[in-house]
């Protein structure tokens, strides 16, 4: 644990390093969240999606798993950000083993519901084939199953109101692509010359058409079907192709739809596991996804303050030539890695879901990706992990368990720092105003310390411990870089802000002259606090100043 006095050279030097005139990046506020290794996932995910089902927003994951940490998960589980729950026992298949494959979240006119599909037989001791739905406290049945797991599952609207699709190699009630109202299921299409994995909704103009992504790996012909009048339609030639995933993106150009996989050509035209259908033909993005074995399994769109992007997840070494392990972005002109993405050790590893979700933790939206891999940007992990955007501003680093553990096991809650005396929740940091470089309005407020404490608020260029934190004190540095002290302050009833009347703004403390990213946190003394070094610190709050 580092220890220094609030008033020893030693502390005076960390905090007042001249901020160097460096030219900041989006990307010190993009980073990989990795679940902490005590509450890691033991086996694969296969699928991931954001719900609140009354308890909470969450994410949920279904794969392979028993366990995440300590708690028993039968192929599902509900992840807080803290900690993993169980959902009523999970799933079960008699004397053979079950797994959860994919997920939806789904109206069927009772409410807002979780839908799971995958190999089992029984969901919370509930009779249910290989399809469940739960309600946030006990499973149910869904139009009395199918007679094989779903490969994916989609709520997509055709233009006669939104319904959950199912697409894979069941043969009953429905074969192959089925369309559940929320009672029954009815049969979507004449039949696929091949198994469907992937399903989506695309409007090429002539209004909303469900198309769906098949295994022509065997075979010739599309790996991609539109369906018209009811019957599916081959869309171009990909000669040998399995398309895992299906997406919409607009790249600036116009909606356009995109198709991964496993494949290396569309007709003649060279295509690495990625193309792009513009309503006419496909189309290669770059040199594409490239590797040994090279797939694209998964696709979603996200903003991570630099626009909208195509986001993209398999088993893959390159995007465009570009080094990305697994995970890589496209933003409709060229791709970029996300840090070192993720990767298994000793295996390759690979995603096999995405999801982008508000849980409520950070201020905005992150991407969720699961598969099989233990690092994400060199960190460890299991099975799932977190890249957070550049929405500003947003907390992050919190004492809540989440990231890098409190000194000594005091944590506090999300968006808190580690508990202290006077909260056992701990310090907050929160912000108001603007973060214009033009009209700069930002106040950082610390709450929830004692109530007549000594307080330093601080800037830094980079996030500690790759936005986890290091120990520090009672609490976690959270910013880091190069650190200018902004100011000292009182607090009155335990909170105290910066700046106050007579202070300069902030940029012009902390000397940010160009738009970038900075990290703000926030010191303090707690000579009673529960680690016996005398400080504590709050959370750190990550800001995009604008021009």
């Amino acid at each position: 644990m580092n220890r220094l006095n609030f008033r020893t050279p030693a502390l005076v030097a960390f905090l007042a390093i001249p901020l160097l005139l460096m030219r900041a990046s989006n990307a010190q506020c993009q980073h990989w969240h990795p679940l902490s290794a005590s509450q890691a996932l033991n086996n694969d995910v296969h699928d991931v999606i954001g719900f609140d089902d009354g308890s909470g927003p969450a994410i949920f994951a279904v794969g392979d798993f028993s366990a995440g940490g300590s708690t028993a998960l039968n192929r599902i589980g509900r992840w807080n950000g803290q900690t993993w729950s169980p959902l009523a026992g999970g799933f079960t298949r008699g004397m053979f083993s079950s797994a959860g494959i994919s997920l939806a979240v789904f109206d069927d006119g009772h409410g807002a519901a979780l839908y799971a599909s995958g190999a089992f037989d029984a969901a919370g001791g509930v009779p249910a084939n290989n399809i469940a739905k739960w309600n946030g406290t006990s499973w149910s049945s869904v139009g009395g199953g199918l007679s094989y797991y779903a490969y994916q599952l989609r709520v997509l609207d055709d233009g006669t109101g939104p319904a959950l699709y199912a697409v894979g190699d069941f043969m009953s009630p429905v074969a192959q692509v089925g369309k559940f109202d929320g009672t029954s299921w009815s049969q979507v299409g004449n039949g696929l010359p091949n198994t469907p994995f992937s399903i989506t909704v695309f409007d090429d103009g002539t209004g909303p058409h469900i198309y769906a992504g098949t295994n022509q790996i065997f075979s010739g012909g599309s790996g991609v079907f539109e369906l018209v009048s009811n019957q599916w339609v081959g869309l171009g030639t990909i000669p040998g192709a399995s398309v895992y995933a299906l997406a919409v993106y607009d790249d600036g150009s116009g909606p356009a739809l995109y198709a991964g996989g496993f494949y290396d050509h569309i007709g003649s035209v060279p295509a690495n596991a990625i193309a792009k259908w513009n309503g006419t033909s496909f189309a290669p993005l770059g040199t594409g996804i490239t590797g040994v074995q090279a797939s694209v399994q998964a696709m979603t769109v996200f903003d991570d303050g630099a626009g909208p992007a195509l986001y993209v997840g398999g088993n893959f070494d390159f995007a465009g030539g570009v080094s990305a392990t697994n995970v890589a972005r496209w933003n409709g002109t060229a791709w970029s890695a996300l840090g070192s993405g993720v990767t298994g050790n000793p295996m390759h590893g690979y995603v096999s879901g995405m999801n982008v979700y508000d849980d409520g933790s950070a201020g905005g939206a992150d991407l969720f990706v699961g598969g099989n891999f233990t690092l994400a940007d060199g960190q460890p992990a299991a099975e799932l992990a977190r890249w957070t955007g550049c929405t500003s501003p947003r907390a992050f680093c919190s004492g809540d368990g989440s990231g890098t553990p409190c000194p000594c096991s005091n944590s506090g809650s999300a968006g808190h720092g580690c508990a202290n005396s006077a909260s056992l929740a701990g310090a907050s940091l929160t912000t108001t105003g603007s973060t214009s470089l033009a009209n700069d309005t930002l106040v950082l407020t610390s709450a929830s310390m004692p109530t007549t404490t000594s307080v330093l608020f601080f800037q830094g260029t980079l996030a500690a411990g790759n936005g986890q934190g290091v120990a520090f004190y009672d609490g976690l540095l959270c910013a880091s870089g190069s650190i200018v002290r902004l100011g000292s302050k009182i607090a009155v009833g335990g909170a105290a802000s910066f700046p106050q009347a007579g202070d300069p703004a902030v940029h012009l403390r902390g000397m940010v002259t160009m738009p970038g990213v900075r990290n703000y946190q926030a010191w303090y003394r707690n000579s009673l606090g529960p680690c016996g070094s005398g400080a504590n610190t709050t959370n750190g709050i990550s800001v995009l100043w604008v021009p």
